[in-house]
């Protein structure tokens, strides 16, 4: 009975002594929420690298990450005529994410695509119907008036669509 009392006790200093090594004296912050943020901000990072390289190989033009996107607030690739908004995640927040792509395009007065990962799957694209099909372009640009695709779908309607006057890449 006695070393469950001290096995409690010696817990409770150990959660106390690792509290104390997490967080700073400055601002007494848990510096794990810190890291977090860091793993979550590399995540999206290497997120869009990734896409940008397979849109370059799907598409042929030079696609590439807007690296002012977190000082002006824009969208994360270049390269297109879209406001492309990229996620890597483990589980989705279409409705969160769907909202920050159509404010990020109206901002730059383009139209708002929406890329996502999550953990072991392939890429899908998020577009408005109202940008898809002609009939719709006075519908909202709600979250259930949307179309959800694979890249391959996507690079279909790229090519068709968004690739006119778009920066190709140069053949050696």
């Amino acid at each position: 009975m006695r070393l469950q009392g001290r096995g409690c006790l010696a817990g409770y200093f150990r959660a106390v002594a690792l509290h104390a090594v997490r967080s700073t004296p400055e601002t007494g912050r848990n510096m794990g929420d810190q890291a977090m943020g860091m793993k979550s901000r590399r995540k999206g990072a290497t997120g869009e690298r990734e896409l940008a390289a397979l849109l370059r190989d799907h598409l042929g033009l030079n696609v590439t990450r807007n690296l002012q996107q977190s000082r002006d607030g824009g969208h994360d690739l270049s390269g297109l005529a879209l406001a492309l908004e990229t996620k890597r995640a483990a589980k989705p927040l279409l409705k969160a994410w769907w909202v920050q792509t159509c404010e990020q395009a109206k901002t730059a007065g383009l139209v708002p695509c929406l890329a996502y990962r999550l953990d072991r799957q392939p890429w899908r694209f998020v577009m408005a119907l109202a940008d898809l099909i002609p009939d719709c372009e006075n519908q909202p640009r709600s979250l259930e008036l949307t179309a959800n695709l694979s890249l391959e779908s996507f690079c279909l309607l790229a090519r068709e669509r968004w690739v006119d006057g778009a920066e190709a890449i140069e053949s050696p």
